[in-house]
Order: structure tokens, then C-alpha cells, then sequence
């Protein structure tokens, strides 16, 4: 196989534009992905579990806790330094999804909102309600952060949720598709809920 003339230079273009870091962290997960391919004995689901392991041992450039801070209503978030990394596997409701973490499932109700339920008059506004957090959330990975309890007496994870781009919580209030409501003792986020809703 013979390579451009240009080959070194387009390579050394390619790394100033996407940086050194990502560059090389792109290529080492190419690399490993093509050998997760090469290994037949492994099922699809197995390769994109690896991948997701994989995927998360890479740190983001810039710190969780930067990030989330600089989110619309991130400031609120009590402990930015302790998180949990989970994929999205489904969207439940407007203030409820369904995330893997590790090799786990678990259901998720977000802290400090209440949004309209489908067994209820107000069919319309949870089906928006709902949109909007499939749309807010999009396909990332979420970050979820605890305030006090671990979970609800349904077993559900109670977490405030961030995106790279988005406090889930806070934009549900805000964008008017959740009310905010108190949970003692999960109460951090109370007071910038309950000012944006105004």
C-alpha cells in the first residue's frame, strides 16, 4: 500500500485541529475496536460492552465538576466531585429515564421535579413533558449526581442528571415541562428550581 506524499502533513493538520490528546485517544480505541472485531468468539453485545468500559476510561478534557458549574443551574449541584458515569438506555417519562451503569440497569427519578403522569388527565402535557427530556438528553452519556438519598421507596436512583450540554432537572423547570417540587431531604436545588419556575 503505498501512502499520499502528503500523509505526514495531512497527519500533523489532523492533530493540531483535534489536539494531541484526542487525536491519540481516537486512534488507541480505533485500533481496539478493530481487534474486538477480529475476535469471533465474542458476540456484538459483549464487543459494545467492552467499548463502553473502554470509552469511559478516557477522561474528559475539562473536569466533570468545571463542567456541570458552568451549566444553567449547575452551581446548585451539592457535590460535583462525586458522580456516577451511566449510558442512556430509555427515556421512562418526563422526569424518570432507565441508565446502565457498569453492567447494571437501574431506573432513575430525577431530584427536585415532578412532571405529569400518563395515567392522568394531563395525557398531553406528560407526553411533552417526555419529548422534551428525550430531547434535552439526547443520545450522551449522563453524569448523575445524589443529594442525600440513595433511592425512593420505589428502589429508584434519585439523582440530579447532566449532560455535557445540559442540567436535565433545571431545563425541565425552566422550559415549563416539570414543576419544581420538594423532596426533603433532597433539597439542594430547591430554592434555583422553585426561582426559575416563577
Amino acid at each position: 500500500m503505498k501512502l499520499s506524499p502528503n500523509y505526514h502533513e495531512e497527519g500533523i493538520l489532523l492533530t493540531r485541529q483535534i489536539g494531541k490528546k484526542k487525536y491519540f485517544r481516537t486512534l488507541a480505541i480505533l485500533f481496539l475496536f478493530f481487534q474486538l472485531l477480529a475476535i469471533s468468539c465474542l458476540a456484538i453485545e459483549e464487543k459494545i460492552q467492552v467499548l463502553e468500559k473502554i470509552f469511559m476510561c478516557f477522561p474528559d478534557d475539562a473536569p466533570v465538576h468545571e463542567m456541570v458549574e458552568n451549566l444553567d443551574g449547575g452551581n446548585c449541584i451539592p457535590d460535583t466531585s462525586q458522580y456516577e458515569i451511566a449510558n442512556l438506555l430509555d427515556v421512562i417519562d418526563g422526569d424518570s429515564i432507565k441508565v446502565r451503569i457498569g453492567s447494571d440497569e437501574f431506573e432513575v427519578r430525577y431530584i427536585g421535579v415532578d412532571t405529569p403522569e400518563f395515567h392522568g388527565n394531563d395525557r398531553d402535557k406528560a407526553t411533552s413533558a417526555t419529548l422534551a427530556n428525550k430531547m434535552l438528553l439526547g443520545n450522551d452519556r449522563v453524569y448523575l449526581f445524589k443529594d442525600v438519598s440513595e433511592t425512593d421507596r420505589y428502589g429508584r436512583l434519585l439523582r440530579y442528571v447532566v449532560t455535557e450540554s445540559h442540567f436535565i432537572n433545571f431545563e425541565l423547570v425552566m422550559r415549563g415541562y416539570a414543576q419544581s417540587k420538594s423532596y426533603p431531604p433532597d433539597i439542594a436545588c430547591n430554592r434555583t428550581f422553585f426561582r426559575v419556575s416563577e
